[in-house]
């Protein structure tokens, strides 16, 4: 009964690492080509745990097994550090700017008997902070001024420069979309916008004494669960019936439109970075995790805030799935970070994040 139950222990352990090993190519293959690895990359924080602790267990009952288990676990050291962090310095550096972006969820605006306090709340916690860059996605602006937004971080806040673009309008009033916002001048501007979809990029070319830098603001491809997804997510169990079954088909067919499209979303942006005459900063909500093409893509050659100067794991997501860090501030060599943080305020679906930045001499 032992020996059964050691070699089924086994295949699943060696299942586990070639799957934690498949979930790597996530990085390099877009979702275009075969989008099921870009699923292995999302769920790549729970393999990693599930491959720890058999290498644990190995360990512990001497099986020469642990041997081929910490191979396959330290293979993936390179990812694990972009999911989890530990620093021994997290100051701001001397002459450096505040930097904040923040997925706002258009200020709860459709929690009708409380979207005034919600949105009074943001506001309160953006003018505490008093960020010198503010990069805002699923922004709201109402043309009736009824719902203030933009007059009160522009006239208010003493973010006087501004760049918003828009996706969607309601009512001829209510425009859903993204904002830059900057205490420094804009000097130029401009928007990428990607067909059949309400993201969108912007990006900002802003004067910061005597240096210029161009901030991307990015809000990419949302999954689109809807209250029946996470019904179905929610019930399965050891038995699956055909109606957990067509949920499951359901959504796998939503997270590969989504990965599909981030992708090309991705090479897009990717290409206009390497196209900047300046200096770049690259924030927003990916709705992608630092294990997939999409980060990968439009992180090359640049340095993630977070993984210079951050602890911990940097969850980003408020929502039924824990661990997902899908919010980011990315930069140029030329730019230094310090002081990264996530902040832990549960206005939105989304936390926001800052950090400090400043040209190297």
């Amino acid at each position: 009964m032992r020996k059964k139950l050691h070699k089924i222990l086994v295949i699943i352990s060696v299942f586990f690492s070639l799957v934690y090993f498949g979930a790597f190519l996530s990085v390099h293959i877009s979702p275009e080509t075969l989008w099921f690895v870009a699923f292995l990359g999302f769920i790549f924080p729970y393999l990693a745990i599930v491959n720890l602790l058999f290498l644990i267990y190995w360990i512990i009952r001497r099986k020469k097994i642990f041997i081929f288990s910490l191979i396959v676990f330290l293979t993936g050291i390179p990812y694990l550090t972009d999911i989890f962090q530990f620093s021994f310095s997290n100051k701001k550096e001397e002459g450096s700017i505040k930097f904040l972006s923040y997925n706002v969820r258009v200020f709860n605006l459709y929690d009708w008997s409380h979207n005034i306090p919600m949105r009074d709340s943001i506001m309160h916690y953006i003018d505490d902070e008093k960020p010198d860059i503010l990069c805002l996605q699923e922004y709201f602006y109402d043309e009736s001024h009824k719902f203030q937004t933009t007059e009160i971080l522009a006239d208010s806040f003493g973010l006087n420069y501004f760049h918003d673009a828009y996706t969607y309008k309601a009512n001829r009033i209510h425009n859903f979309g993204i904002a830059t916002f900057s205490r420094y001048p804009i000097i130029n501007s401009g928007e990428i916008r990607f067909p059949e979809t309400n993201n969108i990029c912007i990006f900002t070319d802003i004067k910061i004494n005597k240096d210029t830098v161009r901030v991307f603001n990015n809000h990419l491809q949302s999954v689109h669960f809807v209250k029946i997804d996470y019904e179905t997510i929610d019930s399965l169990g050891l038995k699956i019936d055909s109606t957990q079954i067509s949920g499951l088909m359901g959504i796998f067919k939503k997270l590969k439109k989504s990965f599909v499209k981030r992708a090309i979303q991705a090479d897009v942006i990717s290409e206009n970075i390497n196209k900047s005459p300046y200096p770049v900063i690259v924030c927003g909500d990916f709705n992608d995790t630092p294990v997939s093409y999409t980060y990968h893509t439009i992180s090359e050659n640049l340095k993630d805030a977070f993984c210079e100067n951050s602890s911990g794991i940097g969850s980003t997501y408020i929502g039924r799935i824990p661990f997902l860090r899908i919010d980011f501030i990315l930069h140029s060599k030329e730019i230094t970070s310090s002081g990264f943080k996530v902040y832990n305020n549960k206005f939105s679906d989304h936390y926001p994040i800052s950090c400090y930045i400043k040209f190297e001499d």
